[in-house]
């Protein structure tokens, strides 16, 4: 990033333009507003004062988490949920975006990677992996469209300390550790001692879906249980209601 030197002990970052696109889903859902793809581009607007967009589809009515949270956060929607629509937002402003944020090395990514390189060869492209093990021993990395996406990202990042070793001894690329962190909108508070937490086993995330295994996690608890009978299973999220017919 260009550093602009105002006096001997100040230095200051000029703002840049950063834009994220979606991986796997041609928009964005409110919720991914306070997850690590949300506060990534939001906290270089809080604490750098970069203009930062999300881009993409319109999928839900309307996103509170833009008011409530992630004030200063835009977004910006595209005409429809096609491939095309994201090639031709690329094209018509990439001489104007300096970072370029996607998500998962998804081949919706590969197009609009090359065409923002190829238009604006100065800028910058952080791809966080979104990556799990069965997904990323599944991809053939020496094909060339994928080794093409890959060279053409400055950053690549996992969240998984484990897995970022793993991708380093298998790719030829550097893969960088980003551990996914948390944010506390809400009042100061300080972490409870020890004794005054509760005997909790809480989940988070989308319940029910192949990747996050709920039926594995709910039959271990009903073995174990009456083993431990002050503790409880607590599940967070949205339900694939399948989940409870694979449990009968």
């Amino acid at each position: 990033m260009k550093q602009v030197q105002k006096d001997e002990n100040c230095i200051s970052i000029m703002p840049k333009r950063i834009v994220t696109l979606p991986g796997s889903n041609p928009g964005w859902s409110n919720v991914e507003l306070i997850k690590d793809c949300g506060l990534i581009p939001w906290l270089l607007h809080k604490n750098h004062g970069h203009d930062v967009s999300m881009v993409g589809y319109k999928r839900e009515d309307d996103y509170p988490y833009l008011r409530k949270y992630v004030k200063g956060l835009k977004m910006e929607f595209l005409p429809d949920e096609s491939e095309e629509a994201r090639a031709n937002y690329i094209l018509e402003n990439a001489n104007q975006i300096d970072c370029l944020i996607l998500r998962g090395c998804y081949t919706s990514n590969f197009v609009p990677a090359r065409l923002y390189k190829q238009t604006n060869p100065k800028g910058r492209i952080y791809v966080g992996l979104d990556a799990n093990s069965h997904w990323m021993d599944r991809i053939i990395w020496n094909n060339p469209n994928f080794t093409q996406f890959m060279d053409d990202c400055d950053v690549i990042a996992t969240s998984c300390r484990a897995m970022q070793r793993h991708l380093n001894e298998k790719w030829p690329w550097i893969i960088e550790h980003i551990p996914n962190g948390y944010y506390n909108f809400g009042p100061d508070f300080s972490v409870p001692e020890f004794e005054e937490k509760e005997n909790v086993i809480l989940t988070v995330s989308r319940l029910g879906t192949t990747q996050k295994a709920t039926e594995i996690l709910m039959r271990a608890f009903a073995i174990i249980a009456g083993e431990i009978p002050s503790w409880n299973l607590k599940l967070v999220g949205n339900v694939d209601e399948k989940v409870f017919q694979n449990l009968s």
